[in-house]
């Protein structure tokens, strides 16, 4: 996904409060690598680079439920959560949140549905997503 991104020309900025998963052999193209593993050093983060979107997935209940409750607090243009719906119920009831609480968009399951099931394919359908929520260009409904 970090490639995806940065080839659309976006800033790309990693935190993960896990020393051993942000480590930037692991992801070459990102901009900045938070390593700060407390939760305001995102926050101001976001501050700082005016970051607009975020795509939340560490595989880890209360890094996730405590990422999206600090991100549902954030002017962010596009919040999204990797993972199966009933995820989404988990971390959301964890965190104390409903849909209602991100300023513009916040997609959970992350992604358009264009039908792939590898790492791959769901980072092309988020990174699309995020683009179509950045230039107000959501899929209609197809007809067929």
């Amino acid at each position: 996904m970090t490639s995806l991104a940065k080839a659309q020309g976006w800033l790309v900025s990693l935190w993960d409060p896990r020393p051993a998963q942000a480590r930037l052999e692991h992801f070459p193209e990102v901009n900045y690598l938070i390593e700060d593993p407390e939760i305001d050093t995102l926050n101001v983060h976001i501050l700082q680079h005016n970051v607009k979107a975020a795509v939340l997935m560490s595989h880890h209940r209360d890094i996730d439920a405590k990422s999206l409750s600090a991100l549902s607090k954030a002017s962010l243009t596009y919040v999204a959560m990797l993972g199966p719906l009933h995820r989404k119920h988990e971390i959301m009831q964890l965190a104390g949140l409903d849909n209602t609480d991100f300023c513009e968009y916040f997609a959970s399951p992350a992604g358009f549905d264009i039908g792939g099931e590898l790492p791959e394919h769901i980072a092309l359908s988020v990174v699309a997503q995020c683009h179509a929520v950045f230039n107000r260009k959501l899929p209609h409904a197809v007809l067929s």
